[in-house]
Order: C-alpha cells, then sequence, then structure tokens
C-alpha cells in the first residue's frame, strides 16, 4: 500500500522540515501503514475536551490536548522505555465528527542554545475520542512501540476564553516552545515547555502559577525524572526555578525564567508569539 501522507507543519515552527527516522525501529513500520483505528460510536468532539490528561496507571506523564474550531493539537510528554531520557510527541489532526485523527511527530537533535538544529521525524498515528464526562481514549500506533490504547481522565479542564491558552513560541529559538493550559475555576495555568538538553536530546519541563496581576501568572516550574514510557514507576519530581508569564496582547506573550535543572542553568526573557 502507498506511504501515508506526511504530517503537517510542526506546532513550533513555520518550516515544514523532515529526515528519516535516526533511531533504529522494531519493524513495526509497516503494520501501522496497513491497519486502521476502529471505528467508534461517542458523543461528538467539543472544546470541552481541552485540558491535561493522564491516566494513574502511568504516573508521571501525559498528554495536553487542545481543541480548536475543528482541529484538536495533541502533545504527548513521556520517557523512553529502558531509561528516563525525555520523549515528546505532538501532532495536529482534523476532527472527525466523533474522534481526531493525529499524525504524531516527534524531534531529533535540538539543542538548548540552537533549538532551530532539531529535525521533524513522522512518529505513526493517534485516534483520540472522549467516550463519556471526564473520559478520553487514545488508540496510539508507532513504528517504534507499535499498537496500543491508553485511557485517561483529566487531571484539569480549561478555560476557553483565557487569551493566555494556546502555543508560543520565538522565532530565535524554532523547533521550541510553550503550552499553556488556563484553569480560570482553579485561578491558575499550567505550563509545558517542550525543549531539548546540549546533547540533542528531547527535554520537557513543566509548571504551574497563579495570577500576580491581571496579565501576569509567577509559575513554579519542574523537572520530572525516574519514569518510563507507559510504565508505572515511582517519579521524581523536583523544582527547578520560576518563571513569570505575561499576556503582552492577544497574539504575544512574554516569558522570563531561571532554572537550574539536571540538563541547564540559565535566565533570560523571551517574547513569543501564538501558534495555535
Amino acid at each position: 500500500p502507498p506511504p501515508p501522507p506526511p504530517p503537517p507543519p510542526p506546532p513550533f515552527s513555520s518550516r515544514r522540515r523532515h529526515t528519516r527516522l535516526l533511531t533504529q525501529s522494531r519493524g513495526l513500520g509497516d503494520v501501522y501503514k496497513r491497519q486502521s483505528f476502529p471505528d467508534v460510536l461517542t458523543p461528538n468532539i467539543s472544546s470541552k475536551g481541552t485540558g491535561s490528561w493522564y491516566t494513574r496507571k502511568y504516573n508521571g506523564q501525559g498528554f495536553d490536548i487542545k481543541i480548536k474550531d475543528d482541529t484538536m493539537l495533541l502533545y504527548w510528554y513521556t520517557f523512553e522505555e529502558r531509561s528516563d531520557t525525555h520523549k515528546y510527541y505532538y501532532g495536529v489532526g482534523k476532527i472527525n465528527g466523533n474522534n481526531a485523527i493525529i499524525d504524531l511527530i516527534t524531534t531529533q537533535a535540538g539543542r538548548f542554545n540552537d533549538p532551530s538544529t532539531a529535525v521533524t521525524v513522522p512518529a505513526g498515528k493517534a485516534q483520540v475520542y472522549f467516550p463519556g464526562p471526564e473520559k478520553a481514549v487514545i488508540n496510539f500506533d508507532t513504528p517504534e512501540y507499535g499498537r496500543g490504547t491508553i485511557h485517561l481522565t483529566p487531571v484539569a479542564l480549561s478555560s476557553d476564553d483565557n487569551p493566555l491558552q494556546g502555543s508560543w513560541y520565538n522565532p530565535d529559538r524554532d523547533m521550541e516552545g510553550l503550552s499553556i493550559q488556563t484553569f480560570d475555576h482553579l485561578n491558575m495555568i499550567v505550563v509545558y515547555w517542550y525543549t531539548y538538553d546540549f546533547d540533542g536530546n528531547q527535554v520537557w519541563f513543566f509548571g504551574s502559577g497563579n495570577p500576580i496581576s491581571e496579565t501576569e501568572y509567577l509559575v513554579n516550574l519542574y523537572e520530572v525524572r525516574e519514569g518510563r514510557w507507559l510504565f508505572y514507576n515511582p517519579v521524581n519530581i523536583t523544582p527547578i526555578g520560576t518563571g513569570t508569564v505575561c499576556l503582552v496582547d492577544l497574539n504575544h506573550i512574554s516569558f522570563k525564567y531561571f532554572i537550574h535543572s539536571t540538563f541547564v542553568t540559565e535566565g533570560d526573557t523571551k517574547l513569543m508569539q501564538r501558534l495555535y
């Protein structure tokens, strides 16, 4: 059969750049090309599914889902199978009534001091649907790990009308960015920072914070270690610093941070623009 179509441009880049898979797969690439996801009889997808999702079975990792109009943006932050090296996937897919099919993308060879060195790698597909209130299911099919199903519950569901809600990036640091979930009913935001270490490995941090003014939030940032790919393993969550997120206008934010983590020690202020 013909290969699947190429994925859409990555959320943190205005460029469409793809490369061959640099790491050896397990010979499952042809499987996900041949097989399709099942039909589902569930309610149609709405923006009420936007939020942070996880399953207790796989602690320390989860999904960051954003729904706007007829598209879904998915981030999947996790670990390697045999080490706690960070790993993340992302992709945008069109919503078809009660489910969305996402072309997954991952990245390789980025550097914290220059994320633009990263290249994107097609990483399979995911089907997302919501069988009931506060329930989500993700069927995935990847060349690295094959097929599987994950049942999710929300950590919290987001507020659609907060202008900080969205994905943000700095054009000078292409291939890196922030995803912000807003929870007005909790008077807080959650920030996911998808970046790299200095050795070309993916790194993700997360943080949560409360408002210090009408347009500004102070966020405590954390690093997660000791997790494993879809496996229950006690994780170590360590504070690494703080950040300040400020809404400049509807399409721009500033992100001021200082972090001291396993991977990097740095402080800076970035002006970021809306991507989604």
